[in-house]
């Protein structure tokens, strides 16, 4: 490295340092030729300050005919002002300062000074500048003022730092949202899970439903007539145990409600059909009642299916059909299911007043609106009642079709429908799986609740009595009303009712009567009505004047309107009130033939 001489002042020459804003008040350098100001893209306004060495290279450099020994001569005496520094000026040091590293080497104060009063400093500082100094301000270097282009430097650094704080905190947030929308879902998932798992009995899962529901529709299983069965009985406790704080009661096993939902796929035709729990059976093991079946073969409670598969065959022998499903009711659960509903509106078939044991005094025939607590009172009700056991079998079939129309005619809110699925994961056991919950959806859309048919074995308003009470060994039974296991009418009356033809259930008696001359012609007419369902009870003749049509019908009363309606579509004929001319019959309905042709007779 060589060594530069100015008037007399010895510089060693050094490398060009790294461009840095500095707070120094004078430099002594080395350079060839006169320095030339380096352009700037905006004038800058002088400050008002004390002139100070800075300032004086500046304005030196600007002048066309000066040279480095008047600069130098001037900087030497120049008396130094010490500017006082604003809040700005200290920000700005203070940034200057944290970006001072090791490997960046500097002036202190006392090398300052020494320049300042121009005397030469030889330093490792200076000799590491190198022979570059001659092109130190061809190469870009400029004096500027201290609070000029550093400082917004730093202002567009600072709006740098805040964009990316802000491109920061949003990524957190879209990080915190993904995290809960998964969380969530897999929350969703489980419960789901969990729910159609308790459901099924641990047959079926939530994806096992997801893929049924985009599967094809698989129905659910029929018997011969093309009815599909549901055993539904129930047990009651605060939990599916029958526990009831302090461990199990006595009957938390037995089935004191034993109901069969028997129901048309095609024609959604529903009918209900209650057992009375008294009714002596031979699968019991204690007294001998049906109650008893369930929990003489559950296995002391744990083995659910066994004890639920027994009972439903021992209802199938006892009813005459085969039972495809069953479910598990926790008959406690009422109470939550009918107050999540918001209560629910029955009319009952006679009055009711059992207010000693259950509370319940109801009127027949006045609808009424009952809380949780008040419908499971009714369902207990058997004191203060006609029927006794069958009265509550009977008003337990009301309350099942008022729950069923509550959440059919309400229209539920998200909050109901998760509380509702929840209590009938906690109160119900099925044997059915995921294929069948989309048949069930398929069967609930556009049902109507008309379509629900109570099948009652004892019907004091109709004197319908297939049961009858008895006192063997000093215990109360039902028995069958042809004797103790003698169960033909029943299941011949089930056989009938269950049929989804509206005119068998019906079982309108009917009457054919022969207003012709020719022969046999009510005989014949008789057996195509038989063979396709109807029940003959009665073949004669009549006067001629009594029909003057082909067919002429006479209904006796209206309490048979499905096969009203179908004779009258079948003869093309509208029905008539039976008059005195008719020959005397306790038909339902009156067939005459008033002419005949060869379609008749054959």
């Amino acid at each position: 490295m060589g060594n530069t001489t100015i008037d007399g002042l010895k510089v060693r020459s050094a490398k060009k340092p790294v461009p840095r804003a500095r707070k120094s008040t004078g430099a002594t350098l080395d350079l060839a030729k006169k320095p030339v100001a380096k352009a700037k893209s905006k004038a800058v306004k002088a400050p008002s300050k004390p002139t100070n060495s800075r300032a004086v290279a500046k304005d030196f450099a600007k002048q066309d005919d000066g040279d480095w020994s008047d600069l130098l001569g001037q900087m030497s005496s120049e008396k130094v002002v010490e500017t006082k520094p604003t809040r700005e000026m200290d920000d700005f040091d203070d940034d200057l300062n944290e970006l001072d590293d090791a490997s960046t080497n500097d002036w202190d104060d006392d090398k300052v000074d020494a320049l300042e009063d121009g005397k030469s400093y030889d330093d490792d500082w200076m000799s590491d500048w190198g022979g570059e100094g001659d092109s130190l301000l061809d190469d870009g270097f400029s004096f500027v003022e201290e609070d000029e282009q550093p400082r917004r430097k730093v202002r567009d650094g600072n709006k740098k730092a805040k964009r990316s704080h802000r491109k920061q905190w949003g990524r957190k947030i879209a990080i915190i949202v993904i995290l809960l929308v998964l969380v969530g879902g897999l929350a969703l998932f489980l419960w789901g899970d969990s729910l159609i798992s308790r459901l099924t009995g641990g047959r079926s899962g939530l994806w096992d439903t997801f893929s049924a529901m985009i599967a094809d529709t698989v129905p659910f299983e029929e018997d011969a007539q093309g009815r599909t069965n549901v055993l539904v009985f129930g047990t009651e406790g605060y939990n599916m145990n029958g526990d009831v704080g302090d461990g199990q009661h006595d009957g938390s096993q037995l089935t004191d409600s034993i109901m069969v939902i028997s129901f048309d796929q095609d024609t959604k035709d529903v009918a209900l059909i209650s057992l009375p729990r008294d009714l002596k059976v031979p699968r019991a093991c204690y007294a001998g009642k049906i109650n008893e079946v369930y929990m003489c073969h559950n296995d002391n409670g744990n083995n659910e299916q066994t004890g639920a598969e027994t009972l439903a065959r021992q209802v199938g022998e006892v009813l005459g059909i085969d039972i495809q499903y069953w479910v598990h009711v926790n008959w406690g659960s009422l109470v939550q299911i009918v107050d999540n509903l918001g209560g629910i509106t029955v009319t009952l078939d006679e009055d009711i007043n059992d207010v000693s044991y259950t509370g319940a005094m109801i009127q027949a025939g006045v609808p009424v609106t009952l809380n949780g607590d008040a419908a499971s009172g009714l369902a207990r009700a058997r004191h203060g009642t006609v029927g006794g056991d069958f009265t509550r079998g009977n008003t337990q079939q009301k309350i099942v079709i008022a729950i069923v129309q509550k959440v059919l005619e309400a229209q539920l809110g998200w909050g109901q429908a998760v509380n509702l699925l929840n209590i009938l994961g906690d109160n119900l056991r099925t044997n059915l799986a995921a294929e069948n919950f989309k048949s069930g959806f398929v069967m609930i859309s556009g049902f109507n609740i008309n379509n629900i048919r109570q099948v009652p074995l004892m019907d004091y308003n109709n004197n319908i009595y297939y049961l009858s009470t008895a006192n063997i060994n000093d215990i109360s039974f039902v028995v069958p009303a042809l004797g103790e296991g003698n169960y033909d009418d029943v299941q011949a009356y089930i056989k009938q009712m269950l049929n989804s033809d509206p005119t068998v259930r019906e079982g309108a008696t009917i009457a054919v009567l022969n207003a012709t001359d020719a022969y046999g012609v009510a005989g014949t007419e008789r057996n195509r009505l038989v063979e396709k369902g109807y029940n003959v009870i009665n073949v004669g003749d009549a006067e001629a004047e009594t029909c003057q049509e082909k067919y002429c019908l006479f209904v006796a009363n209206d309490t048979k309107p499905a096969t009203k309606a179908a004779l009258e579509q079948a003869y093309g004929a509208t029905a008539q009130a039976v008059h005195e001319g008719l020959p005397w019959t306790n038909a339902d309905i009156v067939v005459v033939i008033g002419a005949v042709d060869e379609e008749t007779t054959e």
